[in-house]
């Protein structure tokens, strides 16, 4: 005698965690908002860490260009390091373990500040 057994499985959502593939979605093109937004700041934060650097030894501490400069090197940091810590809080790391969850209001509301940040540190 024969059994033959013939199973089909078509999954579209991760097993063993309740939220939907729509939920997913959301917080995937949430942290690669995120991630742009990194990117972005990264490499600005290092221009001007570079111009800040080679400017060191032309100008003076209190000049006004290069005290401008440098507020604006601490923003791209501030920036840079604030979305390092918001895809943290979904992504985990460490001991710190992660979500598939999807963002909350106060991600949502975070990233919005930083976007702010962003957009008045490119319209200097």
């Amino acid at each position: 005698m024969t059994v033959r057994v013939v199973v089909k499985c078509l999954s579209r959502e991760i097993p063993l965690v309740d939220i939907s593939s729509g939920q997913y979605r959301l917080r995937e093109s949430f942290l690669l908002k995120v991630h742009k937004l990194y990117e972005d700041s990264f490499a600005l934060n290092k221009r001007l860490k570079e111009l800040i650097e080679r400017s060191k030894d032309e100008v003076e501490e209190d000049d006004e260009e290069f005290v401008i400069l440098k507020a604006k090197q601490k923003t791209a940091n501030s920036v840079q390091r604030g979305t390092i810590r918001l895809a943290g809080q979904l992504q985990g790391g460490g001991v710190r373990q992660g979500s598939f969850f999807p963002p909350t209001n106060t991600h949502y509301q975070r990233l919005d500040q930083l976007m702010s940040d962003w957009q008045e540190l490119e319209n200097e």
